[in-house]
């Protein structure tokens, strides 16, 4: 039996702080879940009642944050308990329920406690259960399937870690793009001068591959850019990582990335699509990875013209040649939901106040807890 197209609207937290007295209830079910999939999330769930009953389902989730999309189709626990062995991205947990909330304690190798709220719609005022102390909102961000793939690096390396440890080992990722000759490094020069106490920036990857390893970018030979783009990719997401880890030994609130994954769709012929054949990945989830955007728009002709040769990484022959680049780089994020655009200016002190002033709204929005972690 399948059913298709359910409409949900969930809210996630992670808590931090339970009452002393609070504990799981005896009768809480048994739940193994694990994850496939690139394009939507797949699923599958094994619920093992308390006297031994179980039950499975295979889920294909669509959509992203509080409202999703579910194809609930109730599958054979035969299969279901086969493709539970064949991935190491997978999870257990204690699962109760207390009226609308849902209460999962979480197994090795995590541990803690997660709940989620049931609403009728997105902006359903709720209260928080009394026994919740101090809690933290990660709904579309730490969802179980970022927890399942993360658990096959924890069975190697640790066991319990509790789940808040893996929201102090997260920080908000912030894309500083735009096209060629724009001021990106202008820019992070500013921020690590006057915002260093916030963001740890980090490299480009094309730049560092064009200039460290001489792996610059293929030109006319479609095939060899494909495997350069999925390079890049591949590199963009260790020095992510990499950045993150940095920040969190570092106390900074945020990373501000010279340019992001989705950058690669701008120097795709085929675009969005041949990205996401490249990568394995869709531009959404790749978007997903950014709190917010800032946007560079290209410089004047003749800043161009005087500027092009600086940096080695870039290949853009003309000026026409740069306002194609920058278009595209523009369409592959303009769906990000804080996309900050900041026009060309008379002089490029203009540029960095705006900038500035940006910098300082996503600040503020991190710290209150508005901005995606």
């Amino acid at each position: 039996m399948t059913v298709r197209g359910t409409l949900t609207h969930e809210k996630r937290f992670v808590i931090l702080e339970a009452d002393p007295s609070f504990r799981m209830p005896d009768d809480a079910l048994h739940v193994s879940q694990c994850y496939f999939g690139d394009d939507t999330d797949i699923e599958v769930r094994v619920i093992t009642e308390n006297d031994g009953s179980a039950s499975a389902t295979v889920t294909v989730k669509h959509g992203h944050g509080v409202s999703r999309t579910k194809d609930v189709h109730h599958a054979a626990l035969e299969t279901a308990r086969f493709m539970l062995k064949a991935t190491r991205h997978r999870i257990e947990k204690r699962r109760a329920f207390d009226g609308p909330w849902i209460i999962d304690q979480l197994l090795p190798p995590y541990s803690g406690i997660m709940v989620k709220i049931r609403l009728t719609h997105p902006d359903q005022p709720f209260a928080m259960l009394p026994w919740m102390r101090a809690w933290r909102d990660v709904t579309g961000t730490l969802t179980n399937r970022v927890l399942a793939q993360g658990a096959m690096d924890l069975t190697e390396d640790a066991s319990n870690m509790p789940i808040r440890d893996t929201l102090d080992r997260r920080r908000p990722l912030v894309a500083l793009t735009g096209g060629p000759l724009s001021g990106k490094t202008k820019v992070i020069e500013m921020v690590r001068a006057e915002f260093g106490e916030w963001f740890h920036c980090g490299e480009e990857a094309v730049t560092i591959l064009s200039t460290k390893l001489q792996a610059k970018p293929p030109q006319g030979n479609r095939r060899a850019n494909r495997r350069y783009q999925r390079m890049v990719y591949r590199v963009q997401l260790g020095f992510e990582d990499a950045c993150v880890d940095q920040a969190v030994a570092d106390g900074k609130l945020a990373v501000l990335c010279d340019r992001g994954t989705p950058d690669g769709i701008a120097y795709l012929q085929d675009g969005v699509p041949e990205f996401e054949h490249v990568t394995g990945t869709t531009r959404q989830r790749e978007l997903a990875r950014y709190a917010a955007v800032l946007f560079l728009d290209s410089p004047s002709a003749a800043v161009f013209e005087a500027e092009r040769h600086n940096n080695e990484a870039r290949y853009e022959s003309d000026y026409a040649a740069n306002l194609a680049v920058a278009a595209r780089t523009f369409a592959a994020w303009e769906p990000h939901p804080w996309m900050l655009r900041v026009p060309s200016t008379e002089t490029f002190a203009e540029k960095l106040d705006v900038v500035r002033t940006h910098l300082r709204q996503v600040v503020a929005a991190i710290r209150d807890g508005s901005a995606a972690r």
